[in-house]
């Protein structure tokens, strides 16, 4: 409202959303030393707190796809890397027990947002393209149908 004369009514100004652009660098810091970077382990807790027995299992599919930026540029590393990133997948895979198509599209969109929350700067998406160039073509076996929780590493 305006201090003298007749009154006039501004508008409201328009709600802001900001986003905090992760600048441009490979690793991440881990203040709290537990493996997860810190902008990753925020995404964990802030989209998947309510889910407390799942964050084990986040936590470790996590690690494998820092661990396979971290080292993309080295093959032998990478596919290490592959085969650590097959086994955190069973184990995340085992707390998904229903296997019906709205729970697996469930599934496959939660992981591919966390993904997203992994690769949101131009170093991490080139370095997991040159992670995907060395594993790819490779198979790696995996557990027995219904053995996925042994895959677990907590």
């Amino acid at each position: 409202r305006s201090a003298g004369g007749a009154p006039k009514v501004f508008a409201r100004p328009l709600p802001a959303q900001l986003m905090i652009q992760v600048e441009d660098t490979l690793a991440g810091t881990d203040t709290d030393g537990n493996g997860i970077w810190d902008d990753v382990d925020s995404y964990l807790v802030a989209n998947f707190g309510d889910r407390p027995e799942l964050l084990p299992a986040l936590r470790q599919y996590v690690c494998a796809i820092q661990a396979s930026l971290i080292d993309a540029q080295d093959s032998e590393l990478s596919l290490k890397h592959a085969r650590k990133y097959d086994r955190a997948s069973e184990c995340v895979d085992s707390f998904y027990p229903d296997d019906t198509e709205e729970m697996i599209a469930a599934q496959f969109e939660e992981l591919a947002a966390l993904r997203a929350a992994i690769l949101k700067n131009r170093v991490r998406t080139l370095a997991n393209i040159v992670f995907s160039e060395h594993s790819a073509g490779h198979v790696f076996l995996g557990v027995p149908p219904g053995e996925e929780r042994s895959s677990c590493k907590f």
